[in-house]
């Protein structure tokens, strides 16, 4: 009888304790690892720093190819051109190095100075310095 009786009162508790398992006060697990995006604006000029469009200067993309500085892992994010601002996909949390260039239909038409060490937090959008692209 009180055999029984404790392993009612074992089972009650195991029931009592939900089927989630853990203590039901802990918090949940947070990755530290989450990803985080980059913003970037720009704009375009020809050589006597008048305006231009993308129309005008034949650009379809703005093209950034982003390096991880610990591990060398390259990734490339292409921009469409028109909206002169976008924000990146998800890139994992680290130090980078940005390298801009302006594409068209044929492949590059010119570049900006790179943008080193632009550090992506977790779930944070880093937003880089604006860049002006210089059209021939």
């Amino acid at each position: 009888m009180i055999a029984r009786a404790v392993g009612l009162a074992l089972i009650a508790l195991v029931a009592a304790c939900g089927g989630g398992g853990g203590f039901p006060d802990a918090h949940p697990f947070q990755d530290a690892a989450l990803p985080g995006t980059f913003r970037l604006d720009w704009s375009l000029q020809d050589s006597s720093m008048a305006p231009v469009t993308c129309t005008d200067a034949m650009a379809t993309e703005v093209l950034v190819i982003v390096r991880n500085d610990v591990t060398n892992d390259t990734f490339s994010q292409p921009f469409d051109c028109t909206p002169l601002t976008s924000i990146s996909g998800p890139l994992p949390i680290g130090s980078y190095d940005m390298h801009m260039t302006l594409q068209g239909t044929s492949g590059m038409i010119t570049q900006v100075p790179d943008q080193d060490s632009v550090i992506i937090k977790s779930q944070m959008t880093t937003t880089l310095t604006a860049v002006v692209f210089t059209v021939p």
